[in-house]
């Protein structure tokens, strides 16, 4: 793999092992998800009116398209902009946006959520060229409008160390945690 090297750590779901706004949109989702599991539905259960002010803006919705690797941008946060090459991907295919470098990791994350119905924690860590590691945590929720078919999985991301130096390090390399 190609710059910036990354590893990605699974962490267990908990108040302890989620950042401020990580934890914000969990216990938003999880209000939904008792009553309707695995998630709540759009619109109903999970509403981005509902949605706190500060996770707004680092978060993303994709849809499910009809194959188990298609999904399109439906929501994307105008804080997010440090993720994407092409500007803003709200209507677009996950595809379309993410380079190759990133894209099966992105994609079998999506996967894992839509298979399992379970929600999935990562903490990515990001080796810059300059030697930093950027660090950022990312949940990803199911969503469901009938308790059985996930048919939109909403994710936010909150930068933990050197947002900036990732932003700057390479301002075209389209690596994308959504």
């Amino acid at each position: 793999m190609g710059w910036p090297k990354r590893t990605i750590t699974r962490l267990e779901i908990g108040r302890d092992s989620m950042v401020p706004i990580v934890e914000e949109l969990y216990r938003y989702w999880s209000a939904g998800a008792r009553d309707h599991p695995p998630g709540p539905a759009w619109g109903e259960g999970f509403k981005l009116v509902e949605v706190a002010s500060d996770v707004l803006p680092n978060m993303v919705v994709v849809d499910v398209g009809l194959g188990i690797d298609d999904f399109t941008y439906r929501f994307w946060g105008s804080e997010r902009g440090v993720y994407m090459r092409q500007g803003d991907p709200t209507g677009k295919r996950l595809q379309d946006g993410l380079s190759p470098a990133v894209m099966e990791m992105v994609v079998s994350q999506y996967r894992d959520v839509v298979t399992t119905g379970v929600p999935l924690l990562m903490l990515h860590n990001y080796q810059l060229k300059s030697g930093l590691i950027a660090e950022c945590q990312t949940i990803r929720l199911p969503l469901s409008p009938d308790g059985e078919r996930i048919d939109k999985v909403v994710s936010v991301t909150q930068f933990l160390r050197h947002k900036q130096e990732y932003q700057e390090a390479e301002p075209n390399f389209g690596d994308s945690d959504d």
